[in-house]
């Protein structure tokens, strides 16, 4: 191994990791990802705040590109929604409208996305 690589996820100085995986703390700290709140509006960040579910995690674009095409949009321009949260009665019928749409954007799954299956939120 060369002077020259960032460790420790072992690429090349200059390259992009693609693939995030959970036993990688480095690139789970610095993953840009998307999260929403109780409401289902989807939001960006680095870091998932408090109160907060992960949806998405990876390259910049691609998770911006991807949720484009799957989120539902709202009526202000630039504002996507998890589809079926904001017309759930209640909250357990909103976690379920995020469990459905997590599993379905699971399957059709993208190169180096990461998915939060588990609908963990965040403490």
């Amino acid at each position: 191994m060369r002077m020259d690589t960032l460790a420790p996820t072992g690429l090349p100085a200059g390259t992009h990791q693609r693939a995030l995986r959970d036993c990688d703390a480095v690139a789970h700290a610095a993953a840009f990802r998307a999260y929403c709140f109780s409401d289902g509006i989807i939001f960006y960040g680095y870091d998932t705040p408090q109160g907060a579910i992960e949806v998405v995690r990876g390259d910049q674009r691609q998770v911006r590109e991807r949720l484009d095409v799957v989120c539902r949009h709202g009526w202000t321009p630039g504002v996507l929604l998890v589809p079926g949260v904001p017309e759930a009665s209640d909250q357990r019928e909103a976690a379920d409208a995020l469990a459905k749409f997590l599993a379905w954007c699971k399957d059709c799954e993208c190169d180096g996305l990461v998915w939060n299956t588990e609908r963990k939120v965040a403490l």
